[in-house]
């Protein structure tokens, strides 16, 4: 661009004038840009909180025995992973092993890849997948003993009333 001084610039008419604004569309549009995020804000959060409110907190007694279980699968993918461990191990094979709590407590094995302990009131559940492994736990009724003992599958494959605390998906 050649070098112009400022009155040549203008003499030329190079000159663009620029109307005034005085504010007020750009006042509407930053009202209603924050009236829609806070909008948006309510509306997440009404919806995060029901979803906490279905959930039933981990009772205090089973809290150790699950972070336990959580732990135990976490080695045992890892033994599985090396070929120390079977990939569908047995319960004999992680109390030999001397996995935690298996070796320790007292664990039902209806299915394979499946591990039930009755703590309490509660049953906590151990279950592996193909696609990795799943810690549930319920409470224990009467009707779920009885109906326990007449299919062990759905003890193992049935999600109804189990709460889940953790589970972890293996990569492809």
């Amino acid at each position: 661009m050649p070098n112009l001084n400022k009155r040549a610039f203008y003499q030329a008419g190079f000159v663009e004038i620029v109307p005034q604004q005085d504010g007020r569309k750009e006042n509407a549009y930053f009202v209603v840009a924050i009236v829609s995020i806070v909008a948006l804000a309510a509306l997440l959060l009404v919806l995060t909180v029901g979803e906490r409110s279905k959930r039933v907190a981990l009772p205090a007694n089973i809290v150790s025995l699950s972070t336990q279980l959580q732990n135990a699968a976490e080695e045992i993918a890892i033994l599985s992973s090396v070929g120390e461990l079977a990939m569908r191990p047995t319960l004999d094979e992680l109390i030999t092993y001397q996995i935690a709590p298996f070796s320790e407590r007292e664990f039902a094995s209806p299915k394979p890849r499946c591990f039930i302990h009755q703590h309490d009131n509660y049953q906590l559940r151990l279950n592996f997948q193909d696609s990795g492994w799943q810690v549930m736990w319920r409470e224990q009724t009467h009707s779920a003993t009885a109906h326990a003992h007449h299919d062990d599958n759905a003890l193992c494959n049935n999600n109804n009333k189990w709460q889940h605390v953790s589970s972890q998906t293996n990569p492809h």
